[in-house]
């Protein structure tokens, strides 16, 4: 195959069975947060989280969770930076969620400038990945 799909970093999607150097600190820097606390993540990241730390992944593997097709619509949605501040505030209170990770295959869903500038506390930061706290006290 002469062309590769090409990732929001220029790597490839080489990320998915061997995450990077950036990708696996940003996954270890989440052993920080309080035990079981509910991660707004996609898919392939969702299904990495909960075997090496004890977090709640909102996305994971096909057929984890009886509304998975709804929940992947509504992440891809989330990541899209295009939720209202109603959506947006109703889908993480009434998940729980409390971190957002936001690595390659969440930007890839990026359809504005900036996503949802100045509504997240950011929490950890490296070049690839980037995880906010959601601040509970704005919903």
């Amino acid at each position: 195959m002469d062309a590769q799909v090409k990732a929001v970093d220029g790597e490839g999607y080489s990320w998915i069975l061997y995450p990077s150097f950036d990708l696996w600190n940003a996954v270890m820097a989440l052993k920080k947060v309080p035990p079981y606390s509910h991660i707004m993540v996609n898919p392939r990241v969702g299904e990495l989280l909960p075997t090496y730390v004890p977090v709640r992944s909102y996305q994971s593997a096909p057929l984890t969770f009886v509304d998975w097709l709804t929940r992947r619509g509504l992440s891809y949605l989330f990541y899209t930076g295009e939720m209202t501040p109603d959506e947006r505030n109703k889908l993480l209170s009434e998940n729980k969620i409390s971190y957002i990770f936001y690595g390659p295959e969440e930007k890839s869903a990026l359809k504005t400038k900036a996503f949802y500038p100045g509504v997240f506390q950011t929490l950890y930061q490296n070049h690839e990945v980037t995880i906010y706290k959601v601040r509970q006290s704005a919903l």
